[in-house]
C-alpha cells in the first residue's frame, strides 16, 4: 500500500511500558480516528451538514477505517481507509492525508491552513471536537501521535488542545467562560440543558450542538461544567448560555504527576506526586489544590487549568528556592528548597 494512503497511530508513555494499553485509551483513539474518517469523507462528497450530523450508511461504508496488526516492540497501529462499496472518490481523495495535515495545522496554530483544508466552519468545528477527544489531558499516562509516510508526523498533545479551545471560541460574541452547576434537566429534542448556578441559586438554560451529546451522556452527574458564550447580568453573573463548546463532569479524582513540563523545561519527580482537588466552598466554581509539603495553594476554573497551574507553581518554587544560594534565604525557604531538591531533578532534552 502507498505510504501516503496509510497513517501510523503511535501510543506512547507510561501507559505502554508493559507492552499493553488500556482498552479505554485504545477505544478513545480508534473511535476518534474513525469519526474523522467519516467526517472528512462526508465533506469530500458534499453531504449536507444538519444540526444532527448523520451521514448515510453508504458514506460510512465508503470511508471505513481499518487498523492493521500492531507492530512488534511498541504500540504502533497502521490505519487505512477501505471502501466497502466499490470504486469511489477514494481513487483521488486521500482522506488520511487530509486528516493528518489538518491535525498538524491545528497543533501549529496555522489558522489559514486549517481553513484551507476544511473551509466549512460546521465541519471544521466538529473536526476540532473530535481532535480534542484524541488528545490526552495533561497528567495522563499516555501520549499519541499520527504519522503519514515518512513526511508528516503530528503529536496529539496539550498544545493542540489549547489551539482548539482558541479556535472554537472564535466568533462567539458573548463572554466566554466556564460555569459549574447542578444538572437539572436535559431536553434532547430542543438541544437544551438546564443547570442551577450555585452563587445565585438560579437556573440557567443552555443550548448545545448535537455532536456534544456524547459528552453530555458521559457528564450526567449532579455537577457538570459548561464552557461557552454566556450572557451576563449587570452583576457579572451568567443568566443564559449559547455556543457551548465543552460539556464535562466535575472530576475530583486524584491528579497523579511524575513529569512536569513547562516552557520547554522538564522536572522529574523521584516518585509520582498525588494532588487532591476540591471545589471552593463558597461558590463551587473553582477547582482548588493544597499541598503543604510542596507549599502549593492553587486554583483554576477547570481541572485542566488546575493541572497547568500546579505545574507552573512547581517550577516557580523550584527556581525561587531549590536553586538559590542558601545564605540568601530564610530558614523556611532553605527547608523548602531542600524538599524540592530531594523530590525533583531537572533534565535536559538530551536526557529525555
Amino acid at each position: 500500500m502507498d505510504d501516503l494512503k496509510r497513517a501510523l497511530l503511535r501510543i506512547e508513555g507510561e501507559e505502554t511500558k508493559d507492552n499493553s494499553v488500556s482498552v479505554e485509551v485504545l477505544v478513545q483513539l480508534l473511535e476518534g480516528m474513525s469519526d474523522l474518517s467519516v467526517l472528512f469523507g462526508s465533506m469530500a462528497e458534499n453531504c449536507p451538514l444538519n444540526r444532527r450530523f448523520s451521514p448515510p450508511d453508504e458514506v460510512r461504508r465508503r470511508y471505513r477505517l481499518r487498523c492493521g496488526q500492531t507492530m512488534k516492540g511498541g504500540f504502533e497501529i497502521p490505519l487505512s481507509i477501505v471502501d466497502e462499496t466499490g470504486p469511489s472518490l477514494l481513487d483521488h481523495v486521500n482522506i488520511l492525508s487530509q486528516i493528518v495535515e489538518f491535525a498538524k495545522a491545528t497543533s501549529e496554530g496555522d489558522d489559514e491552513k486549517v481553513r484551507q483544508i476544511m473551509p466549512d466552519s460546521g465541519y471544521r468545528d466538529r473536526a476540532f471536537r473530535i481532535l480534542r477527544k484524541l488528545s490526552p489531558r495533561r497528567g495522563e499516562r499516555w501520549g499519541a501521535s499520527l504519522a503519514l509516510g515518512s513526511q508528516t508526523e503530528v503529536s496529539l498533545n496539550g498544545r493542540m488542545t489549547k489551539n482548539i479551545e482558541r479556535l472554537l471560541s472564535q466568533g462567539i460574541s458573548e463572554d466566554v467562560m466556564t460555569v459549574t452547576g447542578e444538572l437539572i434537566a436535559i431536553q434532547f429534542d430542543q438541544f437544551r440543558i438546564t443547570i442551577k448556578y450555585p452563587p445565585t441559586n438560579k437556573q440557567i438554560h443552555c443550548t448545545y450542538l448535537q455532536d456534544l451529546e456524547v459528552d453530555l451522556f458521559e457528564s450526567r452527574r449532579d455537577l457538570i461544567q459548561l464552557t461557552g458564550g454566556f450572557t451576563l447580568d449587570n452583576k457579572g453573573n451568567p443568566i443564559r448560555m449559547t455556543d457551548v463548546s465543552r460539556i464535562e463532569p466535575v472530576d475530583l479524582s486524584p491528579i497523579e504527576l511524575n513529569r512536569f513540563e513547562w516552557n520547554g523545561r522538564t522536572l522529574l519527580a523521584d516518585h509520582s506526586v498525588e494532588f487532591h482537588p476540591k471545589l471552593d466552598e463558597e461558590t463551587s466554581q473553582l477547582y482548588i489544590v493544597e499541598n503543604e509539603d510542596l507549599d502549593l495553594n492553587v486554583f483554576a476554573d477547570t481541572r485542566q487549568d488546575l493541572i497547568n497551574e500546579i505545574v507552573e507553581q512547581i517550577f516557580f518554587v523550584w527556581d525561587a528556592y531549590a536553586n538559590e544560594v542558601p545564605e540568601k534565604m530564610t530558614k523556611s525557604a532553605r527547608e523548602l528548597g531542600v524538599v524540592y531538591n530531594n523530590r525533583f531533578r531537572e533534565i535536559s532534552g538530551a536526557d529525555v
